[in-house]
């Protein structure tokens, strides 16, 4: 499991740090579009 171990942990340490990265960013985009999404949700595209 040494191995095996290390070869899971190094990618889902990088995954994992990545992920929580790209949740706050939905997460501040969530709570910052609502108001402007609901209003004109074309302005996220553009």
């Amino acid at each position: 499991m040494k191995a095996g171990a290390r070869g899971r942990y190094k990618p889902r340490v990088k995954r994992s740090s990545h992920l929580t990265v790209i949740l706050k960013e939905q997460e501040l985009n969530l709570l910052q579009t609502p108001a402007r999404s609901a209003s004109a949700g074309t302005e996220e595209e553009a």
